[in-house]
C-alpha cells in the first residue's frame, strides 16, 4: 500500500504558482473476494475501500488481482478554490505587457502567407480582423476546436477541403481522423437513506482495473457517484436518493473522424466518434458492468443499497449488458486525437507540436495525443502546454 501525494507547479517567465494537485491513493494488491471492514460515511468510501484523506492511507480491502487501485477522487485546488489552467497560468501575468486577452472574438482562420503561418483571423464586433504574429502560431482550441479551424484554414484531406471550396494549403489527411475517447454507462441504486451531498465534483471515487489479469495495464476506470445518472427508458432516484458505480473504458481501440459540414466557421463540425466499432470495446464494458455490480452487492454497501435500478435485475446475460450499454453510453468527456502527434503520414504534428508542412504553426491541447491516456486528460494536457512552451523558449 501506498499513499501518493504531490503539488504541480506552473511556470510564466519568472511567475510560479502551484496548481495544488492533490494525490490521495491507495494501491491495493492482493487476490479473493472484496471485503470491508471499516465504518463507512458514504457510498463512495465504501466503493472506494478506504478511509478519508484526513484519517490516512488505511486500507480496508483485500481485492482480486485484475484490480490494480482504488483513488478517492482527486481535485485542482488551491486554498479550498479551484484552480483550472487560467487562473494558475494566464491570470497570474494579466498585467503584462506581453500578453493581450481578446473576449468574444473567436478565430476563423489561420493566416498563411509565403508558406508559413503569420497569425489568425478573428471576429470581432462583428468586423474579421487579422491578428498578426512575428512568431510561431499555437493553437489550443481543444480536440475539435483545434481541427476545425485547421480545416477551415485549407489545413486537411485535400479532396474533402476542395468540396467545399477551401483552398488547400497543407493536404494531411490525419486532420479531424483518430478522434476517440473514454466512456462510461451507469449501473444506479437506490438508497435506503439520505446520501450525502458529493465532495468532488459528483465523481467521489474511482478504481483502475483490468479485464484480464494478464494485460500489461489497467483497461479501466469506473467511477463513484453520489448522483443517480440518467438511463434511457427508466426513471431514477432524485439526487440524494440513489447513487451510480459507473463502469468505464479507458484503453478504447474504436476511432472515429471530425469533418466540416460547410466552409462556415459559425457551423459545428460532424462527429462520429464509432462507439464500439472495434468489439473489444464493447466486451470490455460489458466487463466493466460486472465488476460495477460486483461492489454493489458488497457487504460495506448493505445498509445503503435495497435495489438495484438499472440495468436492473432482468438485465443478465452478456447480450443484454451489451444492449443496455449500448443505449446508455456516455462520453468521459476525455476526447482526443483529431491533430495526432507522430512522424507518419498520418500525423499532424511532429514530435515538437509543429503542423506538418505549415512552418510557423504547432498545436498544443488534447488533439495532439495519439492515444488517450489510461487515465483523466486534464493532467497531461496542461503538460503538453508546458512543454510547447518550452519548445517556444528554446527556439
Amino acid at each position: 500500500m501506498s499513499r501518493l501525494e504531490g503539488e504541480g507547479t506552473g511556470r510564466i517567465g519568472s511567475g510560479r504558482r502551484r496548481l495544488g494537485l492533490v494525490v490521495s491513493a491507495v494501491v491495493l494488491v492482493g487476490a479473493g473476494g472484496w471485503f470491508a471492514g471499516t465504518q463507512v460515511q458514504s457510498p463512495a468510501d465504501a466503493a472506494a475501500a478506504h478511509t478519508a484523506p484526513k484519517a490516512g492511507p488505511v486500507t480496508v480491502a483485500v481485492v482480486r488481482p485484475s484490480l490494480t487501485a482504488s483513488v478517492v477522487a482527486t481535485g485542482s485546488v488551491d486554498d479550498g478554490r479551484r484552480v483550472s489552467a487560467w487562473t494558475a497560468f494566464v491570470q497570474p501575468v494579466l498585467d503584462s505587457p506581453l500578453l493581450t486577452v481578446l473576449t468574444g472574438a473567436p478565430v476563423v482562420r489561420v493566416l498563411v502567407e509565403g508558406g508559413r503561418a503569420c497569425g489568425v483571423e478573428v471576429v470581432e464586433g462583428g468586423r474579421t480582423v487579422a491578428v498578426r504574429s512575428a512568431g510561431d502560431v499555437v493553437l489550443s482550441g481543444g480536440t475539435i476546436g483545434s481541427a476545425q479551424l485547421l480545416l477551415l484554414s485549407g489545413i486537411g484531406p485535400a479532396d474533402e477541403l476542395r468540396a467545399l471550396g477551401i483552398g488547400v494549403v497543407a493536404d494531411l489527411p490525419g486532420v479531424g481522423a483518430n478522434l476517440h475517447d473514454h466512456a462510461l454507462a451507469p449501473v444506479v441504486y437506490e438508497s435506503a437513506r439520505p446520501v450525502p451531498a458529493g465532495t468532488s465534483n459528483k465523481i467521489e471515487a474511482q478504481y483502475f482495473a483490468k479485464t484480464d489479469p494478464a494485460l500489461a495495464a489497467p483497461d479501466l476506470q469506473p467511477v463513484m457517484s453520489h448522483v443517480p445518472l440518467p438511463v434511457v427508458g427508466q426513471d431514477v432516484p432524485a439526487e440524494g436518493h440513489g447513487y451510480t458505480v459507473a463502469p468505464g473504458t479507458i484503453r478504447t481501440l474504436s476511432r472515429g473522424r471530425l469533418w466540416l459540414r460547410s466552409a462556415d466557421p459559425g457551423e459545428a463540425p460532424a462527429l462520429d466518434p464509432r462507439y464500439f466499432e472495434e468489439p473489444y470495446d464493447l466486451r470490455a464494458m460489458v466487463t466493466a458492468v460486472g465488476q460495477a455490480r460486483e461492489i454493489g452487492e458488497q457487504k460495506a454497501l448493505g445498509e445503503w443499497r435495497p435495489r438495484e435500478v438499472a440495468p436492473g435485475p432482468g438485465v443478465v446475460t452478456d447480450d443484454e449488458i451489451a444492449a443496455y450499454v449500448k443505449r446508455n453510453l456516455a462520453s468521459y468527456h476525455h476526447q482526443v486525437g483529431t491533430c495526432r502527434m507522430g512522424t507518419g503520414p498520418d500525423a499532424v504534428v511532429d514530435p515538437l507540436l509543429r503542423v506538418r508542412g505549415v512552418p510557423g504553426l504547432r498545436v498544443a491541447d488534447a488533439s495532439v495525443m495519439p492515444a488517450v491516456p489510461s487515465g483523466n486528460t486534464h493532467a497531461p494536457t496542461v503538460m503538453i502546454g508546458e512543454r510547447c512552451a518550452e519548445f517556444l523558449i528554446s527556439g
